[in-house]
């Protein structure tokens, strides 16, 4: 087998490189903790510096392309909102960077330094227009909706890529003379001191990612693929690191410099290197944890780690800053001791891991999606408060203010403009979702509607010496549970039971359609077994959606209590009298998902004074508080203590009892069948 296939055959998510992503995390919290607080890094940290340069921000922006040719919301539409987001995300983030370092101010005043406040002066002003990650990923999104929309052709994203790390050099910096133009450009291909990374730079790692996500989907063998281009890579990555020492020799400070300055502004051979690196990194993973896992084993818990990076890598780099520059306040705005920065590095690592998780914590609770956006949006009028107490409380107390009376009026304008917006977005995204909550409800209660006009009414029926009872109690959700009691000739009963796989408006319409079905065959002569293969014949040919029903199909003679069935994969029914038991034939197939299945004819009789019980897997698989199923043996205990007529509504009071109020997502749809004793036929 080659390497590649003409097929798209590798479509997956690639592990190795969300690995790679979270890893890159894991460099920032240590980077960050001295970068943040202007410490010194050191020798050792340096050198991690200095390698980490190769890798860090190219590796999420690389990996960043790569995504887009795997995510489901992939289009021109979908791209654009996502790139507007993270272009917002940017200067929200800000304000709570801003927020996180003014905030400790009142509590230092007394022992703040003049280094310290010229420290607050620079970084207000940095991060009061800083752009970083999220604004560069914010505008290859806006590239990428473009490049999609024009129906650009594959080849042509790497194609650009080198295109744009050759032009880089050539197009930095040039001066446009239009007044709020020239404040874009200065964003978008530099030459601004808070301006961390350049689009401009960045663009070619994020296209040739987008090359590279379209190359691994045809990918058949990674392993050989890796195998194959490790050597060319260790090649690229030698000799970048040996041009380094022979140009730059012993000097680590020099070096850090060099390797700084390509980590903002990467050249054409920058790049070349960094690509490599990537590559690299990706296939020491692969080899690494490219091993078959046995049944039942548990990712290890570092890897699990790096995976939650991965996954929720903007929350993390957005808050773990907050952290920092918390900590930097509360130091009077000083730089601190190395060792202090591993361990404010920690406790960064311990404080975003609880606010995320508190965040995972609140979403499984409530209806809030707590993204960090909407956490930062939400907070933002409480963050203009607390700015304008505190620049009072600064004010009043010595007199004098850290920001100018023009620059704090330009502020104020600032984040009072972020506060009206912010405020209308979350008004039109709270309309948003109250709307989409409305057309669930809508959907729901139709579904809900279909599901009690095909439910019969009629929840008790007597016929001969057999009495019939059922109940079907909804859960929230709209399920596929239904049944049916159809009286047929000769003094016979049809009885139905059964469970559509899925919820909502798409299991009621297949409920509806499969209980017509099973109603006309049966009123026309057919056995139980006919019917149940003719319907799954025609099911298999009208089921786009792939789903499938459960049936239990019976024919009850009401004088002698005979029954003849057949069973399509649904629940074992219980035969309820002196030896309550389950029914032990097969259950055969579903219907719906292969034809001539061959459902199979079963016989038995009900004695006067004994009982069947039909039922879907809402009432053996309901759950406790401590996560506990019913199951079949408290169903077989409660039936043999109960052989009357209220069979139904002593096994509902016992799932209730043992579910202890906890909120039940199925159905509970019971149909009980007694064979009653006559007193004519005795005389």
């Amino acid at each position: 087998m080659g390497i590649f296939s003409t097929e798209e055959v590798n479509t997956g998510r690639q592990k190795e490189f969300d690995l790679l992503k979270g890893l890159f995390m894991v460099f920032i919290f240590l980077i960050h903790a001295f970068q943040a607080t202007m410490t010194d890094m050191g020798q050792a940290v340096l050198c991690i510096w200095i390698f980490a340069t190769m890798s860090g921000a190219a590796i999420f922006i690389f990996v960043m392309g790569f995504g887009v040719t795997y995510g489901s919301r992939s289009g021109p539409k979908e791209l654009a909102a996502g790139g507007v987001r993270l272009v917002l995300y940017q200067y929200l983030s800000n304000l709570a960077y801003l927020t996180a370092l003014i905030f400790p101010y009142p509590f230092v005043l007394k022992r703040i330094s003049e280094d310290g406040a010229a420290n607050l002066r620079m970084l207000i002003w940095v991060y009061f227009q800083n752009t970083n990650i999220f604004f560069i990923a914010g505008i290859f999104y806006l590239i990428f909706a473009l490049l999609k929309k024009t129906g650009c052709r594959t080849f042509v994203y790497p194609l650009l890529g080198l295109i744009s790390a050759l032009l880089a050099p050539y197009l930095y910096a040039k001066p446009v003379n239009i007044p709020v133009l020239s404040y874009v450009a200065t964003l978008l291909i530099g030459d601004a001191s808070f301006v961390s990374f350049i689009p401009l730079y960045y663009l070619s790692y994020a296209l040739i990612g987008v090359g590279a996500g379209y190359m691994y989907r045809h990918i058949s063998d990674k392993r050989k693929f890796y195998l194959s281009v490790l050597p060319a890579t260790l090649v690229i990555v030698i000799a970048w690191w040996i041009r380094a020492f022979l140009l730059y020799g012993n000097d680590i400070g020099l070096m850090g410099e060099v390797m700084e300055e390509g980590y903002a502004y990467p050249d054409i051979l920058h790049v070349i290197a960094s690509l490599a690196h990537i590559i690299l990194f990706a296939a020491i993973i692969f080899l690494a944890t490219d091993r078959k896992k046995k049944p039942g084993s548990k990712e290890n818990p570092v890897t699990t780690q790096i995976l939650r990076y991965s996954r929720h890598i903007s929350k993390y780099y957005a808050l773990h800053l907050l952290v920092y520059f918390m900590a930097l306040g509360f130091n009077g705005y000083v730089p601190f001791e190395p060792w202090q920065c591993i361990f404010l590095m920690l406790i960064a690592i311990v404080m975003t891991e609880l606010m995320v998780r508190s965040a995972e914590y609140i979403e499984s609770k409530t209806e809030i999606r707590m993204t960090t956006l909407q956490i930062f949006i939400n907070a933002l009028p409480y963050w203009f408060m607390m700015f304008i107490l505190v620049y009072r409380v600064y004010h009043l107390n010595r007199g004098t203010a850290v920001l100018s009376p023009q620059q704090f009026e330009m502020m104020t304008w600032w984040l009072s403009m972020a506060m009206i917006c912010s405020t209308q977005i979350l008004f039109l995204r709270n309309r948003k979702m109250m709307e989409e909550k409305s057309r669930e409800q809508t959907l729901l209660n139709t579904a809900r509607a279909i599901q009690n006009g095909i439910v019969p009414q009629n929840k008790e029926y007597k016929e001969g010496n057999i009495r019939i009872s059922a109940l079907a109690e909804p859960a929230t959700s709209v399920g596929g549970d239904f049944y049916d009691i159809i009286p047929l000739n000769n003094g016979t009963v049809g009885i139905v039971m059964g469970d559509v796989s899925g919820k909502g408006i798409p299991a009621a319409l297949v409920m509806a359609m499969i209980k017509t079905m099973i109603r006309d065959r049966l009123r026309s002569g057919m056995s139980p077994e006919e019917v149940l293969n003719v319907v799954n014949n025609e099911a298999c040919s009208e089921n786009p959606l792939g789903m499938f029903v459960t049936v239990f199909l019976g024919i009850i003679d009401s004088e002698n209590g005979s029954v003849v069935y057949a069973n399509a994969g649904h629940t074992h029914p219980v035969k309820t009298g002196e030896q309550t038991a389950f029914l032990e034939p097969d259950n055969g197939c579903v219907i719906g998902l292969f034809e001539d299945i061959g459902i199979l004819k079963g016989e038995m009789v009900l004695n006067p004074g004994e009982g069947l019980l039909l039922y879907t897997d809402g009432v053996t698989e309901a759950i406790n508080g401590k996560k506990e199923q019913y199951g079949e043996k408290r169903l077989l205990n409660i039936c043999s203590k109960n052989i009357s007529a209220d069979t139904v509504n002593a096994v509902v009071k016992d799932v209730g009892e043992f579910a202890q109020g906890t909120k039940q997502f199925d159905d509970l749809t019971l149909l009980f069948v007694q064979h009653i004793h006559n007193p004519l036929n005795n005389k």
